[in-house]
């Protein structure tokens, strides 16, 4: 499986499973870039959601994921 994002092209990379959490390997960013895709039920049968968060806590500021508000699009194909 792949995490793809269609405003952010560089937000790209397989999905990993590591223990009981999805980890997102980015193509072109650094190593110290990869994210964790946390993913929730949605209340009152709202769709689900997604929030990312650093992998490393000492990684570079500028991967701020935790403030990226993610929307569902469509079905998933």
């Amino acid at each position: 499986m792949r995490f793809e994002s269609l405003k952010s092209p560089r937000l790209a990379g397989p999905v990993m499973r590591a223990g009981d959490r999805l980890l997102v390997d980015f193509d072109s960013l650094g190593a110290d870039a990869d994210a964790w895709l946390d993913f929730a039920a949605g209340s009152g049968g709202a769709a689900p959601t997604l929030a990312m968060a650093k992998v490393d806590p000492d990684a570079d500021f500028s991967y701020d994921y935790e403030d990226l508000a993610f929307g569902r699009i469509g079905p998933c194909p």
